[in-house]
């Protein structure tokens, strides 16, 4: 069964900028051509095909979701926004960042930041020393970006700082996934460290976002690439993107895995974590 928010999640224009401004460190960020630079741009994508996919961020999005996210379960970043802001009225009145977004996005009412200025992004900034105020946000939606951050726990501490007393934080990303530069990789947590990392936050729900299954298609992809280019990185990407294509079917299998939500997590692909600041 096809997630609500399968193919919702896509980019939306900026924030308003007197929320950004409200929510930033004052003198600490650079306005150029409506984005705030907080920081030195990193390099953004390293995989050429990506790269040049992110040009056309819909594009770039939709192919996403047919080759990646579309067969995902559990709670997605947007289910958790609406759950703890179900009113749209509401959310438009609250400050809520998208950490790690990319080219992804929700609405205007949420503050898309990343550390390369992609298309939609509202602030460049890093997530090691975040530019906003001590509890002056009230969600964080996270998605595949922990493993990217060379200083994962430090990340972290400044998710907590920012957030404000009962923020929502959302977290998902990989756990049994191979290598993938974005530009680069260094870690990977499983529940039990995600909840070690966080333990002054109320859990409300956790899990797998993606199954067993999923994280065998997307290991096969991985070696068919490493087989067929004979190790020639040039080739081995694309060719990565290609058998994801062919494999994604197999991922069909994983709604069997629905019927164990205790324990499906220990083999999945990707994990979430979604709980509120006490």
């Amino acid at each position: 069964m096809m997630e609500e928010s399968a193919f919702t999640h896509i980019p939306m224009p900026h924030a308003p900028e007197e929320k950004i401004r409200a929510a930033l460190k004052p003198s600490v960020c650079a306005e150029r051509g409506g984005v705030f630079f907080c920081c030195e741009p990193g390099r953004g994508e390293s995989d050429p095909l990506k790269k040049f996919l992110r040009r056309w961020p819909r594009l770039y999005e939709f192919l996403l979701c047919i080759t990646t996210t579309i067969f995902f379960y559990g709670v997605s970043a947007e289910q958790a926004l609406r759950r703890a802001f179900p009113d749209a009225e509401d959310r438009r009145r609250k400050t809520i960042l998208n950490l790690g977004s990319g080219t992804s996005g929700f609405d205007d009412c949420v503050i898309n930041a990343d550390i390369a200025p992609f298309p939609g992004v509202a602030v460049v900034a890093d997530a090691a020393d975040l530019p906003f105020r001590d509890n002056s946000i009230d969600m964080i939606l996270s998605e595949s970006m922990l493993e990217h951050i060379p200083r994962p726990e430090t990340a972290i501490g400044e998710m907590r700082r920012v957030l404000k007393r009962d923020g929502y934080l959302y977290i998902e990303m990989p756990f049994m996934f191979p290598f993938h530069s974005s530009p680069n990789d260094y870690t990977r947590f499983t529940l039990a460290g995600l909840r070690e990392r966080l333990p002054d936050f109320a859990e409300l729900s956790s899990g797998a976002r993606a199954g067993p299954i999923t994280a065998l298609a997307v290991q096969e992809a991985y070696i068919l690439a490493l087989l067929c280019s004979f190790g020639w990185r040039r080739l081995y990407q694309p060719l990565t993107h290609l058998f994801f294509v062919l494999l994604f079917p197999l991922k069909l299998l994983d709604q069997i895995f629905r019927l164990f939500p205790s324990l499906n997590h220990e083999a999945a692909n990707h994990i979430y974590f979604f709980a509120r600041k006490t």
